[in-house]
Parts: C-alpha cells; sequence; structure tokens
C-alpha cells in the first residue's frame, strides 16, 4: 500500500489538498484530528502532537533527543490508521 504524506503549516491548505489528493486516487485521508485520537489511545497528549509536528522550524532536534517516546506513539499510530 502507497502513503502519501502532505504537510504544510497552519493555515496554508495542505489537509484541503491531502483530502482532494486522496479522493483523486481513491486513497484514505488521515489529518490531524485522527492522528491526535489515536496518540491519546496510546497514553499520549495531544498538545504534544502539535509541538512534535513542528511549531519550531527545529522539531527534528528537539524530537531526537527530547520526544522519542511520543515519536513512537506517532509511528505507531500512523501503522494503525495504515
Amino acid at each position: 500500500m502507497a502513503i502519501i504524506t502532505i504537510f504544510g503549516g497552519e493555515f496554508t491548505g495542505g489537509e484541503a489538498l491531502a483530502e482532494d489528493v486522496s479522493k483523486t486516487l481513491g486513497y484514505r485521508s488521515v489529518g490531524h484530528e485522527q492522528l491526535g485520537k489515536t496518540i491519546l489511545s496510546y497514553g499520549k497528549p495531544e498538545a504534544k502532537l502539535n509541538d512534535v509536528l513542528g511549531s519550531d522550524p527545529h522539531w527534528c532536534d528537539r524530537w531526537i533527543q527530547n520526544l522519542l517516546p511520543y515519536r513512537i506513539a506517532i509511528q505507531a499510530a500512523m501503522c494503525e490508521v495504515a
């Protein structure tokens, strides 16, 4: 199964673009809200999801150093949804 990831900051229309692409290709679209709900099922607060996904341009460094449990939870959530 192919997975396409579209990420754009707030107010960039990334989620609308993802919806259009998924409809055109016949794929399922998974947005921030669904990932947040799935993250909660792993016992991680949704607020951290916002931190990990990019309010800071150096999110990758923070992610690697401090948020490994959240990275694992996000990966598990994406795999579960897929």
